[in-house]
C-alpha cells in the first residue's frame, strides 16, 4: 500500500539533507517525523501540525501534484546530493503511524494486534531523560488498557541520557514500590533499567541478575547498543556477548538504525538471533517512529529462528506510548503470534 506520509516525510528529510547549517537542518527533519505521526493519510483538508512555511509548501506540492518542486529545485541547486541518496537509502523498512494503524485494522490470521498487547516493556521517565513521572506514564498505560509496564530508564553508563547510579535506582524502586501498593494490583509497575552495550559487549547496568526482588536488582534488564553504531567493522560478536550476559532479558532496538541518519550495525543476525534463542533473549521492535527497529523483515527472520520478540514504545513523553502501534504493526507484517509475543503474557 502506498505510504504517502512516509513519502512526504522522505522528501522533508531530504530538505534536512541539503541543509548547510544546524538549526533548518532539525527544523526539517522535525517536520518528517511530525508528518510520520500523522493518525491519517495526508489529503487536503486534513488538519495540519507545525511544521513552518516551506515544509508546508511540499505537502500542499504533493498533495496537489505528486511531486514537490520546492524539493527538487532545493536539490538541484546543492551540492549535498550524495548526502541526498545516502538519506534515502537509510529510511528503507520504515512504516508511517497511519498506515501502522491501517496494519493492525486488517485482519491477518494468527499475527498479534491490538488485543492481544498488555504491557509495554520500554519507556523513559524524569529519572533519566524521560518528560513524565512515573505516576504520569503509569497514567498513560492504563487509559490504554495495559495491566502492567516497565520503567526502564538508562543505567548510569550513559550519562549523557543522565543515567541511574545505583544509589538513584534504590530511590527509584522506593518510589514504584509506593505507586504499586496506591494501584493494588489494577496496574503493576516493573522496575527495569536499559543497559548500555559497550564496543566488547559488556552491558554496562546496575546488578545484572537474572534474580528479582532483591535491593537494586533490575526486575527486567534491557541490553541496547547506543555507541559505534556507523562503524565499518561487524559487530557480530559485540551482539552475542551482551545477549550472553546472565540478567539480560531484552535486545533493545538492537541495530541502533536511524531514519535517514544511519543503517546501523553491521552483524551476522543469523548468528545473532541463535545465541539469542539460546539464553532465552527477547529481540525488540522499537516503535520509535525514527527507529522501528528492528524492521519486519528482520522480525521474522529472528521468529523463524525461534526467538522471543518484544513489542515496546521506547516513549519519553504519554504521548509517545501509541508508539507501541508501530511496533505492532511490523510485527503483524512479520506474521508473528501472540504467544511469541512477551507483551501478551499475564
Amino acid at each position: 500500500m502506498l505510504d504517502l506520509n512516509l513519502h512526504v516525510a522522505g522528501l522533508l528529510d531530504d530538505l534536512a539533507a541539503v541543509q548547510t547549517s544546524m538549526y533548518p537542518r532539525k527544523a526539517f527533519e522535525r517536520a518528517a517525523r511530525k508528518v510520520m505521526l500523522l493518525p491519517e493519510p495526508l489529503r487536503e483538508g486534513l488538519p495540519l501540525p507545525d511544521v513552518g512555511k516551506r515544509a508546508t509548501t511540499v505537502i500542499h506540492e504533493m498533495l496537489a501534484t505528486g511531486t514537490s518542486n520546492t524539493v527538487s529545485r532545493a536539490i538541484d541547486g546543492s551540492t549535498r546530493v550524495a548526502d541526498v541518496e545516502a538519506r534515502r537509502h537509510r529510511r528503507e523498512g520504515f512504516i508511517s503511524l497511519a498506515i501502522a494503524r491501517r496494519v493492525l485494522a486488517t485482519p491477518a490470521l494468527g499475527a498479534v494486534g491490538r488485543d492481544n498487547y498488555r504491557a509495554d516493556f520500554q519507556m523513559h521517565t524524569t529519572w533519566s531523560d524521560g518528560s513524565r513521572s512515573i505516576a504520569e506514564m503509569g497514567i498513560g498505560c492504563a487509559e490504554r488498557g495495559y495491566t502492567h509496564f516497565a520503567v526502564t530508564d538508562h543505567a548510569e553508563g550513559l550519562s549523557i541520557a543522565g543515567g541511574l547510579s545505583a544509589d538513584r535506582f534504590a530511590e527509584q524502586r522506593a518510589e514504584i514500590a509506593e505507586i504499586n501498593e496506591s494501584t493494588r494490583g489494577r496496574l503493576t509497575v516493573i522496575q527495569g533499567i536499559e543497559g548500555n552495550i559497550l564496543a566488547d559487549g559488556t552491558v554496562d547496568c546496575v546488578s545484572v541478575s537474572r534474580t528479582t526482588g532483591a535491593p537494586g536488582v533490575p526486575q527486567l534488564v534491557l541490553a541496547a547498543p547506543h555507541s559505534k553504531l556507523d562503524s565499518a567493522e561487524t559487530q557480530t560478536g559485540r551482539l552475542v556477548t551482551a545477549v550472553s550476559t546472565p540478567g539480560v532479558h531484552i535486545l533493545a532496538h538492537p541495530s541502533g538504525r536511524k531514519f535517514g541518519k544511519r543503517d546501523g550495525l553491521k552483524v551476522d543476525w543469523a548468528t545473532v538471533f541463535a545465541a539469542a534463542k539460546a539464553h532465552n533473549v527477547a529481540i525488540e521492535i522499537d516503535g520509535d517512529p525514527s527507529r522501528q527497529d528492528l524492521p519486519y523483515a528482520l522480525a521474522r527472520q529472528a521468529y523463524d529462528a525461534g526467538c522471543l520478540i518484544a513489542l515496546d514504545s521506547d516513549a519519553h513523553d504519554t504521548d509517545e506510548l501509541c508508539f507501541s502501534e508501530i511496533a505492532l504493526a511490523h510485527a503483524r507484517l512479520a506474521r508473528i503470534p501472540p504467544a511469541r509475543v512477551i507483551n501478551t503474557w499475564t
